[in-house]
Formats: C-alpha cells, structure tokens, sequence
C-alpha cells in the first residue's frame, strides 16, 4: 500500500506561489537551446546537449548594451547560459522546482481523487434514496472553467 502525499500547508502554498509570481522572474515562455556535440572521435556520445535557456527578453547586460548604444538586441542576447545571467527570482524558482512540481502534482491527484469519490457516493445515495444532490453533482462534475468557484459555491443556495 502507497502511503499518500501530506497536504501542502497554507505556507507552503504561499511560498510556491512567491517564487512563481514574482516580479523579479526573468519572463517567459523559456526554452532550452541544443547544439549536437561535435566530437569526431568516435567513442562521443553526447549527442545533444544543453547550452543555455532562452527567453523573449535580452539578459540584463544584452539590454544594457542596447540601450546605451540604440542597438537592437541580437538573437545570442536572448541567451542565457551564464549564472549571472538569470535573477535571484529565477534560481528560487529552478531550485525549488523539484521540490514544489511533485508537491504540486501530488496535490492535484488527491483533489481529482476526492472528486471522483464524491461523485461515486452522490450517485450511490441517489440509487438509495432516490433523492439526489443534482445541484452537487453538477457542481462535481463540471470541469475547471464550468461552475461557481470559491465561496459562492461553497454557499448553499437560499
């Protein structure tokens, strides 16, 4: 038997979301950039490997550069392969990815888990019954852009 994941505490949530809000965060979408390693020797087999990150903003220098010089930015200063490179803002989010990402998934497998046994017990006291919580079960099953959220929901109705 798995044990199951701890919840996230209300602190936890918020630190996660610090670190992916922040207004310090180097904007995205990034990507990484590839090159083929171009060893000739036969017993390489690096194949291909990363070279840097690349964002739709210049690195601080690549803008500084500009702005001092009216140049425009070139495609290597969207580049970013140094530690310098990136914020402070940046290296919290990348260090604590692999921590807050499995937390984060965990958390969300639960929550479908606790939806889906909800569910299955609406409909179980529906056939009992032959009374049904149709305004729940809607509720429950709509999908994350369908229903109410947040209190409103959590509200009975008058």
């Amino acid at each position: 038997m798995t044990s199951q994941p701890t919840p996230l505490t209300e602190q936890q949530l918020n630190d996660i979301e610090a670190r992916a809000t922040s207004e310090h965060l180097t904007p995205g979408p990034w990507t990484l950039d590839r090159e083929s390693c171009d060893c000739s020797d036969g017993y390489c087999h690096h194949g291909a490997y990363v070279t840097g990150v690349v964002t739709p903003v210049p690195t601080e220098i690549a803008a500084e550069r500009c702005k001092r010089t009216g140049e425009q930015p070139r495609d290597y200063d969207f580049h970013r392969s140094e530690i310098g490179d990136f914020t402070d803002a940046d290296w919290e989010l990348m260090v604590h990815a692999r921590e807050d990402v499995p937390a984060l998934l965990a958390a969300v497998r639960r929550l479908q888990q606790q939806r889906k046994y909800l569910i299955a017990q609406l409909a179980k006291r529906d056939a009992e019954t032959g009374r049904g919580d149709q305004a729940l079960r809607e509720f429950l099953a709509a999908g994350p852009d369908e229903g109410e959220t947040g209190e409103a929901a959590a509200a009975p109705a008058p």
